[in-house]
């Protein structure tokens, strides 16, 4: 059975620049990876976010969200390096959201609940 949610592995295609960004602006952790593939693990809280260089496919519409404590705070830390995003934008009793792109293209969202 299902017990939670234990990794997202992305595909990316510049793990130098997407570990700039993870890594650099986000400020995630990198843990010891036990694979021979180009790629790196990460650690988000009790989660992982997976990089695997691909090829990244034309649509890149998939994305994951990250539960933040204020959407505002995330938009500043995103404009302090002029990395592009879209929003807040708010689910009405459910939500505040930020979206942005990493440098592979991949969406992300920044999700503060209500």
């Amino acid at each position: 059975m299902i017990k939670d949610l234990h990794h997202v592995n992305i595909h990316v295609d510049d793990l130098e620049a997407a570990e700039a960004f993870y890594i650099g602006v986000l400020g995630l952790e990198r843990l010891p990876r036990a694979l021979a593939s180009t790629g790196a693990w990460l650690v988000v809280g009790t989660r992982q976010l997976h990089l695997s260089v691909k090829d990244v496919p034309a649509d890149v519409g998939q994305h994951f969200a990250f539960e933040v404590e204020s959407v505002e705070a995330m938009q500043d830390i995103l404009a302090a390096t002029d990395h592009p995003m879209t929003g807040p934008f708010e689910i009405p009793g459910v939500c505040r959201q930020l979206f942005t792109w990493d440098p592979a293209g991949n969406r992300l969202e920044f999700n503060q609940p209500l």
